[in-house]
């Protein structure tokens, strides 16, 4: 490239034939100018259609594809855009220079339709700032036809704060694979179809989840190898394995999981927090799946269970927080929660399972609070045969049922909770349990009936908790 060598009559332009001199100063400015030449020769968005691309869904638009792409890496910076149509590509798409970008129309017009794995961007050694938006990318799968896709639709490899908006990933092995990023951001996505959602690995850090829905995968929706996702106002639903593998400092809130096999697993050791979400048609809830993740500060608060086997399944995790959970059965009725934890290592407070009346904590050891109170020992038993018969009108009678052997209570410092199984209170019957404390230790149930007419209350079946308090 020739700046200054010549003047406009063809004469050089230093001395008399000095064209080395020229030259060199020709070379000196180019280089020195480059970035600010290339910052203003690629000023508009480069279509793939100017490089041959039909976008029909029959030919092959591959090499209009590399050919555009390459322009866009010789500038280093740039953005590739795909009009509108559906592009049949039989070759991976990398980008390998920061700052270029691939942009379509929108999910629902621009269609990437691949034989293999789709788009990697990969091996930068700063940060990156790729947008990869408004688009799909199909795979070689079909879902619904049980035909298992191949290869990655979307693959970050120490590409650092990438942004994936408002794309469509379906019919693939793995959507999204995140492997040594930092700083990626999903939003509005959507998959369908894989064998596993995204999955994060080898401390891609501070990475985010937002606004996504994930459903059909076969083994896994989110997976989080020790990189402490943020996974926020996202709905999975209808995964083989667990909707969310969870793991060091996986954050989890305002989501919404249903029809899996596991809501939540813990598969490493580290705090997990889950917050704000409801979890329904699931077998378990939150479960612990190996030994490691027995360690760590797990924290699980105001969560809503609907139509789950078993809410919380972490026996052997040394450290955890219950609050606020709710429970209930597939048509919103009462649902007694099932909680396997160990002794000794949590705290729950305010955990509800409604049944007709009062409140029943299917959590029948020790070693935490309930409802901010230190428990030492609890006992969880059914009381029936309780045959109550008629209440005469306005009038209170009283039941005696006596406390199980071995479980000595106090009156004064201890707790009891209760509610029903399976039975409807009469309008205008009220009742009361407690516990006297005496040589046998009693149960004392109290039946008031408010109205001006006699009531057959019949032969309810009592839910019983009995929590040794610490004192």
């Amino acid at each position: 490239m020739r700046i200054f060598s010549e003047n406009r009559d063809a004469t050089p332009c230093i001395g008399h034939g000095d064209m080395h001199l020229c030259h060199v100063i020709d070379q000196l400015l180019f280089f020195t100018l480059k970035p600010i030449i290339m910052s203003v020769q690629i000023f508009e968005p480069v279509n793939v259609r100017s490089f041959g691309a039909v976008g029909d869904g029959v030919n092959d638009d591959t090499q209009a594809f590399l050919n555009a792409l390459d322009l866009l890496h010789q500038y280093e910076k740039g953005v590739l855009y795909v009009p509108t149509g559906t592009y049949n590509l039989t070759q991976r798409l990398e980008i390998n220079k920061p700052y270029i970008s691939i942009k379509g129309d929108g999910m629902q017009s621009t269609i990437l339709q691949f034989n293999g794995d789709g788009i990697k961007l990969s091996d930068f050694s700063t940060f990156t700032f790729a947008t990869v938006e408004d688009l799909t990318l199909a795979g070689n799968g079909n879902a619904s036809s049980g035909v298992p896709g191949t290869g990655t639709a979307l693959a970050l490899l120490r590409s650092h704060q990438c942004f994936i908006n408002r794309v469509y990933m379906h019919n693939f092995d793995i959507a999204i694979s995140v492997n040594e990023s930092v700083l990626t951001r999903l939003d509005n996505f959507s998959i369908l179809g894989c064998r596993q959602g995204i999955v994060f690995s080898n401390s891609s850090f501070a990475s985010t989840v937002l606004h996504g829905n994930i459903s059909g995968c076969r083994e896994a929706g989110i997976v989080d190898d020790q990189t402490g996702v943020y996974i926020a106002n996202t709905d999975i639903e209808a995964i083989g394995g667990p909707a969310i593998n969870a793991s060091y400092g996986t954050r989890i809130r305002d989501c919404h999981i249903e029809s899996s096999a596991q809501a939540i697993a813990i598969h490493t050791h580290g705090g997990v927090t889950v917050e704000d979400s409801t979890i329904s048609g699931c077998v378990t809830g939150v479960k612990r799946t190996s030994a490691g993740a027995a360690l760590g500060q797990h924290t699980f608060r105001n969560l809503k269970f609907s139509n789950v086997t078993t809410e919380f399944d972490i026996q052997g995790v040394h450290t955890y927080q219950i609050e606020d959970c709710l429970a209930f059965d597939a048509l919103g009725g009462a649902k007694t929660p099932v909680y396997n934890v160990d002794q000794g290592s949590g705290y729950i407070k305010y955990l509800r399972g409604i049944i007709n009346q009062g409140e029943y904590l299917a959590y029948n050891v020790a070693g935490m609070e309930i409802n901010g109170v230190p428990v030492a020992r609890a006992h969880k038993f059914t009381l029936t045969g309780v045959n109550i018969g008629t209440i005469a009108a306005n009038t209170t009678s009283q039941f005696v049922e006596t406390v199980p052997t071995g479980f000595a209570m106090d009156e004064f410092k201890d707790t009891l909770t209760w509610g029903f199984s399976a039975y409807n209170t009469p309008p205008g019957v009220l009742f009361s349990v407690g516990i006297k404390q005496g040589t046998t230790d009693q149960i004392l149930i109290n039946v008031t009936n408010t109205t001006a007419s006699s009531v057959s209350v019949g032969s309810p079946t009592f839910l019983i908790n009995l929590f040794k308090n610490v004192v």
